[in-house]
């Protein structure tokens, strides 16, 4: 059964060049009825049929069934009322009258019967070798017709659908799209979903290809099980997946499928022939755009949608975007050249790192430096981390961007006076597998740095989302000596919970909660609030974005530990001097 199905022809449309084979041996062997019959599980279908009107019988009922049970011969009846196997089949007793048969088995490739050619007539009748001989050649036939069949199917899915995934390609997609449009301005609107994997490339790099491969067709599978008949999955390239989803697609809908997805995609994936058993579970960002509110042209839509997808990844991933949402981040070149680009910059360490310093508050002594990571694109000019750090997340290339920032931090540390800190940024890709700890302890023994020099800065976001895969990675570096800072708190969820049993070593007072200080009695409060906090569980507290005196004079009364900003120091290609305190660099 598994190999006629997949020869994709049952219930095809009619085809010449079988009916000329059935022609030929009604006319050869001068038969009323001659048959191309495949057997199915329940029923045998004629692909072409001489002299029989019903395009198919029950299998009970089927000579042919018979005939497959010896494939390397031709099967005759020579008279059927006689045949204890046929004496009562409605063939035979009802009003066809069928009384002699003779059925040569069709192969498939792999020798397996499909059915058989097979010649019938209302007469009892002998037939001879010479009979069968031809016979088995017209069957012979009709195995390589079968052949030929699948190769025109192969040959033009190739040129609409996925290999490895059987889903439509970027072709097949973009001519569905232009279709969609004109059934859109006839009033059937679409929506567009826009569907990237996160983190894939971690998933060729840790299991090979292999796996990536069968990941990527389960997900193919869940995409097309997840959806109407009438919308229209797509594998684009790589990880990259795309649905049209066909009228009615009004905002509600699209939501609601592209969370059912998201749910779907989530679902753990069995990977075969692990030693131990493991399972891949898969996240994916996914941005929506809606034909004629976002986009009056197929390119359009799919750029809107490819924007808001862009969006989910920024927004820290696991998510959906609808194109309403969409803050745009390029302005003179294309996501694709960006992620082009910094793949190159990375792997030819084309990138630098500035240093913003941090102060004690009390003495204004410089105590340590972040470090910000810096990019001048060839033909592009300098493009700001806002820009190029969400097309890395986006694009899988946090993770060597993360790596590389921190291997140039830990090394460069190693210039400066030994009682100051480096603190290094990290994405939320390191929590989604169980990599950092190897990473920090191998650029750690790379370098020579010690690890009580190394201060590693979380946001909320990455946290909250996997908080207990953070917890172990964090518990285990903080043993080594390695810190951990909140940063941008209050900024995002600001759990108390998660702030409570994490173990951090310093909280980062986002500059929005900077800004009006000393001029705002309620930012006060807050900014108070959340100093006291870090304070009763045992961090220390850095205030960002200080940029008036009068804010870092409030800080200060505040009993605030550290501060940072454009006041004290903005980012510098060199490192200042250690001894250079807060008020000697205000003065100056």
């Amino acid at each position: 059964m598994a190999t006629l199905r997949g020869y994709r022809i049952l219930d095809s449309l009619p085809d010449e060049r079988f009916d000329r084979l059935t022609a030929l041996a009604a006319q050869h062997f001068d038969v009323p009825v001659a048959l191309v019959s495949l057997v199915d599980a329940n029923r045998q279908w004629f692909k072409s049929a001489v002299g029989m009107t019903q395009p198919e019988t029950g299998r009970e009922e089927a000579f042919c069934a018979h005939a497959i049970l010896t494939p390397d011969q031709v099967m005759v009846v020579p008279d059927a009322p006689r045949d204890p196997r046929f004496a009562d089949n409605p063939l035979v007793t009802g009003d066809t009258h069928i009384r002699f048969y003779a059925g040569a088995p069709i192969l498939a490739t792999n020798g397996q019967p499909l059915g058989t050619l097979c010649v019938m007539d209302r007469e009892p009748r002998e037939f001879d070798r010479a009979d069968r001989q031809f016979l088995a050649q017209l069957a012979a036939s009709a195995s390589d017709l079968l052949d030929l069949h699948l190769s025109h199917l192969t040959l033009a899915e190739a040129e609409t659908r996925d290999p490895l995934t059987r889903l439509a390609n970027r072709r097949q997609l973009e001519t569905a799209m232009d279709a969609a449009m004109e059934s859109a301005f006839a009033g059937r609107p679409f929506a567009l979903l826009s569907i990237d994997l996160d983190g894939f490339r971690a998933i060729n790099k840790q299991y090979g290809y292999e796996v990536g491969d069968h990941v990527l067709n389960q997900i193919g599978q869940r995409l097309s099980s997840s959806i109407r008949a009438s919308d229209v999955p797509a594998r684009i390239g790589g990880d990259e997946f795309a649905i049209i989803l066909s009228d009615p697609a009004s905002h509600d809908i699209a939501r609601r499928v592209a969370q059912r997805l998201i749910a779907d995609i989530n679902a753990p994936i069995e990977i075969d022939g692990t030693s131990d058993g493991r399972q891949i579970v898969m996240s994916a960002s996914v941005g929506c755009a809606l034909a004629l509110r976002h986009g009056t042209t197929a390119a359009e839509v799919r750029r809107s949608a490819k924007e808001a997808m862009y969006m989910a990844k920024r927004e820290g991933r696991d998510r959906l975007v609808i194109a309403d949402e969409v803050v745009p981040l390029l302005a003179n070149a294309s996501y694709n050249t960006i992620e082009h680009r910094l793949e190159e910059a990375i792997a030819q360490d084309q990138l630098k790192l500035q240093w913003q310093p941090y102060f004690l508050t009390g003495d204004g002594r410089l105590t340590g430096y972040e470090a910000l990571v810096r990019w001048t694109c060839p033909g592009h000019g300098p493009i700001v981390p806002s820009t190029f750090i969400p097309v890395a997340e986006a694009s899988g290339l946090i993770g060597a961007l993360d790596e590389w920032v921190l291997r140039a931090s830990c090394r460069a540390a190693l210039e400066i006076p030994e009682d100051l800190t480096i603190s290094v940024n990290l994405s939320a890709y390191w929590f989604s597998r169980e990599e950092l700890v190897p990473l920090v302890q191998r650029v750690l023994g790379e370098t020579g740095l010690p690890p009580q020099r190394l201060i590693l800065e979380l946001t909320e976001r990455t946290i909250i989302t996997h908080t207990d895969s953070a917890r172990h990675s964090m518990e285990s570096l903080r043993d080594l000596g390695v810190g951990f800072a909140l940063d941008d708190f209050g900024t995002s969820y600001s759990s108390l919970n998660y702030l409570r049993k994490l173990p951090f070593d310093r909280l980062k007072l986002d500059r929005s909660f900077v800004d009006d200080l000393g001029a705002d009695r309620q930012a006060e409060a807050v900014a108070c609030a959340i100093m006291q906090l870090g304070h009763a569980l045992g961090m220390s507290v850095c205030a960002e974005g200080v940029e008036t005196p009068l804010q870092l004079g409030f800080l200060e009364g505040a009993r605030c530990d550290l501060v940072q900003g454009y006041l004290l120091g903005r980012p510098a290609w060199e490192p200042m001097e250690a001894s250079t305190p807060v008020q000697a660099f205000i003065r100056a």
